[in-house]
């Protein structure tokens, strides 16, 4: 009996919904677990199911932990002000870490010239962000870090996201530019 407990903790469970028809799948297929209570195994196969969602939502209010400390750190100690920033903040949405700069810029700029603008931006700073989060456990876990950029009457005008999946699709050499 002890071996077939073992096997049921060992497997890989699907998501809680199919804890159910698990429980059935390894009543059927597995020789001799039968022999175990049936509602033992459809407990067994709920309570893994219940604690691997816990594990994973764990996981998410840890990124989530990081993310607000983050926000913390940068908004105790912001970056100076480059010319044309009137103002820098970060905060925080669940595990994305949003920098949110609002910039000023002239009134009448043209579509044409913040696309030229936006291209220029995200060749420069995807890299380089992703330089600097490139050993972060966060980052590979899920966390994002989010550049916004917002005129000075709070409209729109960019954003980058950084994730792990965007630094893994930029080349290695783009990183060895940087040094």
């Amino acid at each position: 009996m002890k071996n077939h407990l073992a096997i049921i903790i060992l497997l890989a469970c699907p998501p809680l919904a199919m804890a159910d028809n698990f429980a059935e799948c390894l009543l059927d297929k597995l020789p001799g677990v039968r022999a175990l209570s049936e509602r033992l195994v459809r407990l067994t196969c709920c309570a893994l199911m219940f604690f691997s969602c816990q594990a994973i939502a764990a996981q998410s209010l840890n990124l989530d932990e990081i993310a607000l400390d983050t926000v913390q750190q940068v908004n105790a100690n912001p970056p100076p002000l480059e010319p044309g920033m009137l103002s820098y903040r970060a905060y925080a949405d669940r595990h994305t870490v949003i920098y949110e700069s609002v910039l000023s810029m002239r009134k009448n700029i043209s579509e044409s010239d913040l696309s030229a603008w936006r291209a220029e931006v995200a060749k420069e700073l995807i890299p380089q962000a992703c330089e600097v989060h490139r050993n972060n456990p966060a980052l590979k876990q899920g966390m994002q870090y989010t550049y916004l950029y917002l005129d000075q009457s709070n409209k729109h005008i960019g954003e980058f996201v950084v994730t792990d999946t965007v630094c893994a699709g930029l080349s290695s050499s783009l990183f060895d530019d940087l040094r």
